[in-house]
């Protein structure tokens, strides 16, 4: 699947004249990694193709571009395992400090448990995996929003904390209307 995939990926890119940007950050994370399964002319031409997390590429590329109006509020991050391994967690607390008053990840903050899609078969390993996440994000108030990078574990924290969240693109176009 991999093989297939960076054929696609080299194709989309022209060869990696155009950048891909990944949506959701743990697939970003694994594309990263292609270059350790990818081998000889197919590997040659992976190299070429220029992948960016969506965090990378919203707090780099995107934000630096727009007006920004801060919102009012407090914005919740939930920092993804990937964005963790991707040493992203400041870039996407920054972007959320560059759309709202306020800005908090948890202490706390973890992998959610979800893993993909093991939280829809057994929802105790995000209930368990989330426990001290939720517990400190029930005493906030004043909350606009709640931000991640992967819809597996927005859909994993939703039903742990009983909030909607969603990316963080939402609140950037929010953001940037306002301005």
């Amino acid at each position: 699947m991999a093989e297939r995939t960076a054929m696609s990926l080299i194709h989309a890119s022209r060869e990696g004249t155009v950048p891909i940007v990944m949506g959701t950050s743990p697939c970003s994370y694994t594309m990263i990694h292609y270059d350790e399964i990818l081998e000889g002319q197919l590997l040659e031409k992976w190299q070429q193709v220029n992948i960016y997390d969506i965090t990378e590429y919203l707090h780099d590329r995107v934000l630096p571009k727009l007006y920004i109006r801060k919102i009012k509020g407090t914005a919740v991050c939930h920092p993804t395992c990937s964005t963790m391994k991707m040493e992203e967690v400041d870039l996407l607390q920054g972007i959320a400090s560059q759309c709202a008053t306020n800005t908090v990840t948890p202490f706390h903050h973890g992998c959610c448990g979800f893993a993909g899609d093991r939280g829809l078969f057994y929802p105790e390993l995000t209930k368990s995996a989330t426990t001290r996440e939720t517990e400190e994000l029930s005493h906030l108030g004043d909350i606009i929003g709640y931000f991640s990078t992967s819809r597996t574990c927005e859909t994993g924290m939703a039903s742990a904390t009983n909030q909607p969240y969603q990316s963080i693109v939402p609140l950037i176009k929010l953001a940037s209307q306002l301005g």
